[in-house]
């Protein structure tokens, strides 16, 4: 299915944001916690309620980043860390959202085991926790060591670090569920539509078929400053997105 981020740019209304994101995807994608609303200035009540009201389907959401590097202590602020996270989770169960996707950093030991926990309970809320490639995340160890816990793939991400092709789709092909889709100069994160960047988008492509990837395609585009027109750039991305991947 094709989905987009819940903030995608420009001033909108709730009403009129979560309208048109219907009018041209099938789903959304969404930021728990106060990350949205600095955004896009619609409240997280206002936006779960366009989405029941209008019946979108939610792909997944997006924990706060504020938070990564304390996931990765073993006393510090240890607990008051994993109860947020765990309070996120619990929010995707009562919403019914299936994947909670975070940010894991540098892994420590002690970030191996937090995360361990936090798989742990996820499942215990009928939820996956997924894990988002960064610049400075490697996830073999923690892929090894922790079964139930899974991959998002961020293809912005991946080529910051000379993975312009989509190589660790294959890498961690077993644990991908989950996709934020934007393209960039292979250097920043910019957020561009795809096909506006230096990403091999037919590589990318090729790659998610062959792997057999049933989850959903997320667009992840921010609006630039010539983009004037929030109807234009969503139909815009969702065309370039459905010829990407054939949807």
């Amino acid at each position: 299915m094709l989905s987009i981020y819940a903030y995608f740019g420009f001033n909108l209304s709730a009403e009129e944001r979560f309208s048109l994101i219907k009018k041209y995807f099938g789903g959304v994608a969404l930021w728990r916690g106060a990350d949205f609303r600095l955004d896009s200035g619609v409240a997280e009540h206002e936006q779960d309620s366009e989405i029941r009201e209008k019946k979108i389907k939610v792909s997944y959401a997006h924990a706060p980043i504020n938070m990564t590097a304390y996931l990765n202590n073993g006393h510090y602020y240890r607990k008051d860390t994993l109860k947020t996270y765990k309070l996120w989770i619990r929010g995707c169960k009562e919403r019914g959202i299936p994947i909670l996707v975070i940010h894991a950093e540098n892994l420590t030991e002690y970030g191996i085991e937090n995360l361990q926990e936090l798989a742990n309970f996820a499942d215990e809320e009928g939820v996956k926790l997924a894990v988002e490639n960064t610049p400075d995340s490697s996830f073999d160890e923690l892929f090894e060591k922790v079964k139930n816990i899974y991959f998002c793939y961020d293809s912005c991400h991946a080529a910051m670090v000379g993975d312009l092709k989509g190589n660790i789709i294959t890498k961690y092909a077993n644990r991908l569920i989950a996709t934020n889709l934007s393209d960039c100069d292979g250097k920043n994160d910019l957020h561009l539509l795809p096909g506006d960047g230096e990403i091999d988008w037919e590589s990318v492509a090729k790659k998610l078929r062959e792997v057999k990837y049933s989850g959903d395609y997320t667009l992840e585009a921010f609006a630039g400053l010539n983009d004037l027109d929030a109807e234009k750039f969503l139909q815009e991305g969702a065309d370039r997105m459905k010829n990407i991947f054939a949807l």
